[in-house]
């Protein structure tokens, strides 16, 4: 299509999402500032606002943002070759380390999943910074991304806008725009109707923030287009809105190899009402529940105005009502009393709190209120009762994370491509307080991505109390992976610990192995008060000193007098040890030292003693 064609198809686009548009207004505002009252009984009445939306969404950042970080690295990277499986930590700790430490995708991530939870759907664009040489994040208020209404997925996806403002000084600093005085100046400005529903999200956007938006005459809307071709292929037009017939840049191909569109929505929710608009985020479920607290909340404070301020009656007339003054101590005149107020027909804190507990249960948040009573009781729940609400509860939340891992595996995957196409040559990263090379036979794209952590991992007192269960049982059991059986109890307490603490076994056994060669250094002199560490892999120990007796003796090498003291010693207290931890193998260390001690019986190891 020529850039007046996509234009025109936008603000078709753009027309048919007018009444979604407005509504997102209104959950913008219950976000930022809440819903005002519309009449109020009398001046200075209250205008009070209950957050419960807000409430629910600072509730459910942390346990979207807590999958993320769940274990040491990101992501799990599974090999479709065999012969790679060697190399996939390596390639799992460089795409960590290009996401955690080289790029925004940390903080990106918080406004993805605000956005998402306030509208229902938010987008991610993935994209290389050549500048900076470093894959770049950008979280996008779905206002601003029109695609077409029966869109439900980005790989079918016929064509994008994403919708940029900028002022002149910003635009001129891309080169690879058109320049030019004259044209800026056709360019500059609010525009056209089209994308009047945006304009007017933005001016109330800020409005709320604060902002008095002035004319922005000299602003710039530029509308970057992704349009997929017949081949399959993704070109992008970008154009602005003022003159469109006239590209700001000429039409490319997206440079990716990937070949997806560079964005990637995450929804809330997967209804039957399939499409990117269709799902509803915590605003739009809970609006009526709000809008109700709301006003409950503000009836409370009227009657608390009413009640607080008495009211007299009087049998007879009162000629001057103006000079009667109530305070401590004054008589008032003959026959005025009270007016006794009755009371609300309802409790207002109990009503509020059934109210909050159904838009909880509605959007399925983990109830923190489990023991409170059952709505309209007062007796407590049993425990029964709690557990299978929890259970509940907990199986609605793992699907809400299921769903956004979704989105983010296919972020990743995005990120990944992109880092292997020209970050390549970075090999060098951070890894356990030191730096370090990577191979690079290790970055090739032959894996599938998944986000690390489970989905069930949203209770992390769960989580650990499960994982320790879990080691003691299997610990020591030939058929389990020790060293990933201990990562996954340290990740479940904290990732970081992981890098600090677990150490690879046959690196473990390399250190052990140079630790016992020091030793014997020390007991070759006779030198009898070399310790004894319980945390010492003793089967390699008693292996080097037995290995250095033995090549003494082949050598005919004369050692000190009391080295053969020395050495007996140190490798009973290494199998004392072993028989704690492994009995069998113990035992069969100590018959082989037996039946080596009778074979070279006749050799002598030890320096005879100077008379």
């Amino acid at each position: 299509m020529t850039t007046q064609e996509l234009y025109d198809v936008f603000c078709e686009d753009l027309k048919s999402r007018t009444t979604w548009e407005d509504r997102q207004k209104v959950w913008y505002t219950m976000c930022n500032g809440g819903l005002r009252r519309k009449r109020k009984p009398w001046p200075n009445a209250a205008d009070l606002h209950y957050p419960l939306a807000n409430s629910i969404i600072n509730k459910f950042v942390p346990f979207y943002i807590n999958q993320i970080y769940s274990a040491e690295n990101l992501a799990s990277f599974v090999p479709r070759r065999p012969q790679m499986q060697n190399l996939r930590l390596a390639a799992e700790t460089w795409f960590n380390y290009q996401l955690r430490e080289r790029s925004n995708f940390e903080t990106e991530m918080q406004v993805y999943v605000s956005a998402m939870l306030r509208c229902g759907i938010s987008f991610m664009k993935v994209m290389w910074d050549e500048q900076s040489r470093r894959v770049k994040f950008d979280a996008v208020n779905p206002m601003y991304v029109v695609v077409p209404y029966w869109t439900t997925s980005m790989e079918e996806c016929d064509r994008l806008c994403h919708v940029l403002e900028m002022s002149e000084a910003q635009y001129r600093r891309h080169s690879e725009y058109r320049q030019g005085d004259d044209f800026i100046k056709r360019i500059q400005g609010k525009g056209t109707s089209a994308g009047a529903g945006i304009r007017a999200y933005n001016e109330h956007k800020l409005s709320k923030q604060g902002i008095t938006e002035g004319t922005k005459d000299d602003s710039i809307i530029i509308w970057e287009c992704y349009e997929r071709t017949e081949e399959g292929k993704v070109m992008v037009h970008t154009f602005s809105p003022q003159v469109p017939s006239e590209p700001i840049r000429e039409s490319f191909e997206l440079p990716y190899a990937h070949g997806r569109i560079p964005f990637v929505p995450c929804v809330m929710e997967f209804n039957a009402d399939k499409g990117v608009y269709a799902s509803r985020g915590v605003c739009e479920t809970v609006a009526a529940f709000e809008s109700a607290l709301t006003k409950t909340m503000n009836a409370k404070a009227d009657a608390m105005s009413l009640y607080n301020a008495p009211m007299f009656s009087s049998d007879q007339d009162i000629p001057n009502v103006n000079n009667i003054r109530f305070g401590t101590g004054v008589l008032l005149p003959t026959g005025v009393k009270p007016v006794l107020m009755p009371q609300p027909p309802i409790s207002f804190d109990q009503e509020m709190v059934q109210m909050r507990q159904v838009a909880e249960y509605l959007v399925s948040m983990p109830d923190f209120g489990l023991t409170q009573g059952r709505l309209g009781s007062q007796k407590p729940r049993t425990a029964t009762e709690i557990q299978n609400i929890g259970q509940l509860m907990g199986v609605n939340t793992d699907l809400r994370i299921k769903l956004f891992k979704l989105s983010l595996a296919e972020i990743y995957q995005q990120a990944y491509a992109i880092l292997v196409e020209y970050a390549h040559d970075q090999l060098l990263i951070e890894y356990q307080n030191q730096f370090s090379a990577v191979p690079a036979e290790a970055l090739i794209m032959d894996y599938m991505i998944k986000p690390s952590g489970s989905a069930d991992g949203v209770n992390r007192v769960m989580q650990y109390q499960k994982a320790l269960v879990r080691f003691q049982t299997l610990r020591g059991d030939p058929f389990v992976n020790q060293p990933e059986l201990r990562r996954d109890l340290l990740e479940v307490d904290d990732p970081h610990l992981v890098s600090r603490m677990l150490i690879d076994p046959q690196q473990k056994k390399q250190m052990d192995a140079e630790e016992a060669g020091t030793e014997n250094l020390l007991l070759d002199q006779g030198f009898a008060a070399v310790a004894v560490e319980p945390g010492d892999d003793h089967e390699v120990h008693v292996q080097i000193h037995m290995d250095r007796l033995q090549l003494a003796g082949q050598r005919g090498q004369q050692l000190a007098q009391d080295s053969g003291a020395a050495y007996s010693n140190h490798v009973q207290q290494h199998l004392q040890y072993l028989y704690q931890t492994n009995p069998n193998m113990a035992k069969a260390i100590a018959a082989q030292i037996q039946k080596a001690m009778q074979a070279e019986s006749q050799q002598q190891l030890v320096a005879p003693q100077v008379a």
